[in-house]
């Protein structure tokens, strides 16, 4: 018959007894408490990481991650949306794709000019999105190290078709608006402190000049 083996704590004296019993519950303290510190930055980190989400999804610009060999490795929900895509139809996608033919060489330029130079870039050009409609992008291009240590693209897509349409109607109003000015049977000048600084071609004759300036 076997003899039992004896409780190592019987062995010890009662008060070394007490003394360890008191350091397993120290130490037991310290571990929940060091776990309910760990959740505590699980939930923050959770927290933060959803609002990180949150912004760059919903942001008012387009964001992408291009590789070096130009393909789009993510991309925001705005993003998507300009260019009338989800994202995961986006991701694997060369970025050349959706830049009009005339417009790829200002890209070409601006990849080789942020590569070659490290800093960041910009150029403005137009995109077509998935139904073929054009929009006018400002881009903005840097070039960053990935967790690989590869070099990536952040680039930054800004609409500015309703800026460029407005400007384009600014633009034709002001050539019309000259040309009807200049073309006026009426004479029409313009003068700063006495001199003149502006004249129609009627300005012209009726001064008998023999041109405006």
């Amino acid at each position: 018959m076997q003899t039992p083996n004896p409780d190592p704590a019987a062995a010890l004296p009662a008060e070394e007894t007490q003394r360890v019993l008191h350091a397993l519950r120290v130490h037991q303290i310290e571990l929940e408490t060091q776990n309910e510190e760990l959740r505590r930055t699980q939930l923050a980190l959770g927290a933060a990481r959803a609002r990180y989400f949150d912004l760059y999804d919903m942001a008012p610009v387009g964001y992408c991650t291009v590789s070096a060999d130009d393909r789009i490795l993510e991309a925001n929900f705005t993003a998507a949306t300009q260019l009338g895509l989800t994202r995961s139809a986006l991701v694997g996608k060369r970025v050349t794709q959706f830049i009009v033919t005339a417009h790829q060489d200002i890209y070409y330029h601006c990849r080789k000019q942020v590569f070659a130079s490290g800093e960041s870039q910009a150029c403005e050009l137009q995109m077509s999105g998935h139904d073929g409609a054009r929009l006018w992008i400002h881009l903005t291009t840097t070039v960053v190290q990935d967790d690989a240590g590869q070099p990536v693209l952040r680039m930054v897509l800004n609409d500015i078709t309703e800026a460029r349409t407005l400007a384009a109607a600014v633009e034709t109003s002001e050539a019309r608006y000259r040309a009807l000015v200049e073309w006026s049977p009426e004479a029409i000048g313009v003068h700063r402190d006495g001199k003149i600084i502006y004249a129609n071609a009627a300005a012209v004759k009726m001064f008998g000049a023999a041109s405006a300036q």
